[in-house]
């Protein structure tokens, strides 16, 4: 793939991260908005990883953004089961009360 075709991928590279952060800095009471934007940060570095992949004409790139995919999809399944057993628990998902369900 020639380098001026990665222009617009590695524009959304970015929008994808920037919104991930932002989610992450912002959004950071309520639990499964987090993980989301923690999810969205690990899909946008492993399309970078994948551009820089296709750029190079390299096969490692490609094997490494799927042991990341592997990765974040584990983590995904790890916090949904961790955050349905805090919704029995408390509830809700709010971080606010993390707390208080010390006992």
């Amino acid at each position: 793939m020639p380098a001026y075709m990665l222009e617009g991928y590695l524009y959304v590279v970015a929008l994808l991260f920037i919104l991930g952060v932002w989610g992450v800095a912002i959004l950071r009471k309520n639990l499964l908005m987090f993980l989301v934007c923690v999810e969205m940060i690990l899909l946008s570095m492993t399309l970078l990883v994948l551009l820089g992949s296709a750029l190079f004409d390299d096969m490692q790139g490609q094997i490494v953004s799927i042991f990341v995919l592997m990765l974040a999809a584990s983590e995904s399944a790890i916090g949904l089961a961790i955050i349905v057993a805090y919704y029995r628990l408390a509830r809700n998902v709010d971080l606010r009360y993390v707390s208080n369900i010390r006992e």
